[in-house]
């Protein structure tokens, strides 16, 4: 599933409807209406509502409005899929993207403000029963719409966020952990370049820049300061406003609404663990979480795994906006579990599972019962450590999915599987550190390594700390992320442990060497293995 949209359409032009200036009682007929919608602040939003065929003048239908990804701009296709399934699709250009003015402020206040306005000017304008009125988006939408079910005055009946963030701070930032490329990334091309409605990048189908654009500061001053204290490590106290008033976490108790959320295990940039504790303290018995395989790289967001997902989200829409077809919400088993490869069978979970065994780190490379005890040091030099990303791989040259092996760099350990193995889980590292620096970093991660070497990352861990004793032995133990991965019989699960994970994450500043020791002895990983499949609980 691709961040900047919900699905992937061609763009065919229906009716169109000239363009209106709200936020007066604007025209529609059936088919394509573009509105420019004037806000509070003055603000313009660029925005298309699509009306079901044959809709007549009285009607009063059920809406789904459609938030798009990080970059992008209004998603006419969603829109316009919701419209072929009985619903007014309603799509926009959330502030400072596409043709809307304003300054974008990452699902701040005013972006907020936009979006409850924009569904109440929906249900004065057009065909639609305001009390049927559901939202939906990915990634950056989908960070929007977590928090609109925390408002009670959204104005939604119900939402499905899809690969959101619920905690914006710890995504970013997992672990005291700044994600060093996806944030940079996101910064560097979300803002102001503007030509013909081509942003952030116009090219041509070569990938030739089309010309200049005029460059101009489409953030809000909230959002510059947000990312210096990420950037920098800084002022973080100063910027705790702006990530709490972006996370839905902190409102979580104010949900009242059926939510069904979906979010992707291997997505790195907001991976599982932002929905789980999420949806645990969701207080509605109306909600339903969809762990799989889509959202942000390294996602692979199998195009009949989406499908799948989408359906389940117009069955919530059917059943919660139109009050037709089963009820999706199943008390007993509020979580299903995708699988890679995309098979089409799911797993139903009564909860995410706790239980994991303990594997200590063998002097001999072992990962098992413990062993002979042992220290062995792993070197921060500043260079790839456990890198084996897609993102960025020409920028760093390390190809994707290739770990760095050097002995020095990394330290691993091996156990293999003589049957096939399911992990289902969050697998955690239970350390024992020392480091001769005032600051150090510990990534992990898990891999399926194949009968030929080939190598496969399952899911990865990081935990930064920021004052340590040089010398002094640390108990250090964390998550990694939550994950499902079936390995065949024959293969090996590997743990590898390095001093740093870059570019994904930002090394430790001002050490290049960095010697980081594991007492092995002491030191192993908790992994939640099931011998063949695990079972629906």
């Amino acid at each position: 599933m691709r961040p900047a949209a919900l699905l992937v359409v061609p763009l065919l032009l229906l009716s169109l409807a000239p363009l209106a200036l709200g936020p007066g009682p604007q025209a529609w007929q059936a088919g394509r209406n573009d509105y420019r919608i004037a806000m509070r602040d003055g603000t313009v939003i660029d925005a298309t509502m699509m009306v079901p065929a044959g809709t007549s003048a009285d009607a009063r239908l059920p809406a789904v409005v459609v938030i798009h990804g990080y970059g992008g701009s209004k998603d006419v296709g969603s829109a316009r899929d919701a419209s072929e399934r009985g619903y007014v699709g309603f799509a926009y250009s959330t502030r400072g993207f596409g043709q809307s003015t304003g300054q974008m402020d990452v699902a701040g206040p005013k972006s907020m403000q936009d979006l409850k306005d924009l569904i109440a000017w929906l249900g004065e304008n057009g065909p639609v029963d305001g009390a049927r009125v559901g939202a939906i988006g990915c990634s950056y939408g989908g960070g929007h719409v977590l928090q609109l079910a925390t408002m009670p005055d959204a104005g939604v009946a119900t939402v499905v966020p899809c690969v959101p963030w619920s905690d914006l701070e710890q995504a970013l930032r997992p672990n005291h952990a700044f994600k060093l490329t996806y944030t940079t990334g996101f910064y560097a091309t979300g803002n102001g370049l503007v030509q013909d409605g081509c942003q952030p990048m116009c090219l041509d189908a070569a990938g030739t820049d089309l010309g200049r654009r005029q460059l101009y500061d489409t953030y809000d001053p909230q959002v510059h300061v947000g990312f210096a204290s990420m950037v920098s490590g800084l002022g973080l106290g100063s910027a705790e406003q702006f990530f709490r008033e972006r996370s839905a976490v902190y409102n979580v108790q104010d949900i009242h609404i059926p939510i069904f959320i979906i979010q992707g295990m291997s997505d790195d940039l907001f991976p599982a663990d932002q929905a789980l504790p999420f949806f645990d303290l969701i207080p509605t018995s109306e909600k339903k979480l969809y762990l799989g395989f889509v959202g942000h790289p390294r996602a692979s967001g199998d195009g009949p795994e989406v499908d799948y997902v989408m359906g389940l989200a117009y069955q919530w829409f059917d059943h919660f906006l139109k009050g037709i077809g089963p009820d999706p919400v199943d008390p007993a088993h509020p979580i299903e579990v995708g699988m890679k490869p995309w098979t089409g069978s799911t797993l139903h979970l009564s909860a995410w599972p706790s239980e994991r065994a303990r594997f200590a780190f063998n002097t001999d490379g072992s990962l098992g019962a413990p062993g002979p005890a042992g220290v062995q040091a792993v070197v921060n030099d500043g260079l790839a450590g456990l890198q084996d990303d897609p993102v960025l791989p020409l920028l760093v040259g390390v190809p994707a999915q290739v770990p760095d092996g050097t002995p020095v760099d990394t330290l691993a350990w091996s156990l293999p599987l003589a049957q096939d193995t399911e992990l289902l889980g969050t697998p955690r590292a239970d350390l024992f550190l020392t480091s001769t620096g005032t600051e150090f970093q510990v990534a992990a991660k898990v891999f399926d390594v194949a009968p030929d070497g080939t190598s496969e990352l399952v899911t990865r861990g990081i935990w930064d700390v920021p004052d340590s004793i040089p010398g002094l032995a640390q108990h250090v133990f964390f998550d990694l992320q939550p994950y499902r991965h079936a390995f065949p019989a024959g293969h090996t699960l590997d743990v590898r442990i390095a001093a740093s994970d870059t570019p994904a994450y930002e090394p430790v500043r001002g050490q290049f060497v960095n010697v980081l020791s594991v007492g092995q002895g002491g030191s192993g990983m908790f992994l939640p293995l099931c011998p063949g499949m695990c079972a629906e609980s």
